[in-house]
């Protein structure tokens, strides 16, 4: 009769108690695993946007330094970024002189693209999908879609599942770019 009264000091867990820990751990799991894949989304989005801001300012940068082309030695047009679709963009060298991109007579810099689920807004007005940013030697001068900028430019990135999470890049009159 004795062991039978001291059973409550007997050491170890009841199915009771381990059911409710097993479904705290899953909860709390849940709740970390949806945080890190958001956060995962929203560093693919500030990537991206930082990578196209300092694509435009090695253009800049192309432009005031006098990089040497290779379809011709100086590009008339300076160099710039084209926005060739909601996901890529291409560094150019403007040969032609137009302050637009030519895929026949412009030379290739190099073609970049976006991460993952991070796209330009298609909504944009003016669309920035199509987008000629070009930068005039020897002083860089900025030009948007082959005219001299008279105000400042703006592409928006966004999370292609979640149009709420953007980031917009601005590239002001005198060629400053900046990233908010």
């Amino acid at each position: 009769m004795k062991n039978s009264l001291n059973k409550k000091n007997i050491l170890g867990f009841t199915l009771v108690e381990l059911a409710v820990s097993m479904l705290i751990i899953g909860i709390i799991s849940t709740i970390v695993l949806a945080n890190y894949n958001a956060g995962r989304k929203q560093e693919a989005l500030n990537r991206s946007t930082q990578r196209l801001a300092v694509a435009i300012r090695q253009a800049q940068n192309y432009a005031l330094f006098s990089r040497v082309g290779v379809k011709c030695s100086t590009p008339a047009g300076g160099y710039g970024v084209y926005m060739s679709s909601v996901s890529q963009y291409i560094i150019f060298g403007d040969c032609g002189g137009n302050h637009l991109y030519d895929s026949v007579i412009d030379d290739l810099i190099s073609v970049l693209n976006f991460e993952p689920n991070v796209v330009i807004k298609s909504d944009q007005q003016p669309s920035a999908v199509g987008a000629s940013m070009t930068f005039e030697p020897p002083i860089g001068k900025f030009y948007y879609n082959g005219l001299a900028s008279n105000g400042p430019n703006t592409i928006i990135l966004q999370n292609s599942s979640d149009a709420t999470k953007q980031k917009v890049i601005t590239v002001s009159v005198n060629g400053s770019v900046s990233v908010r």
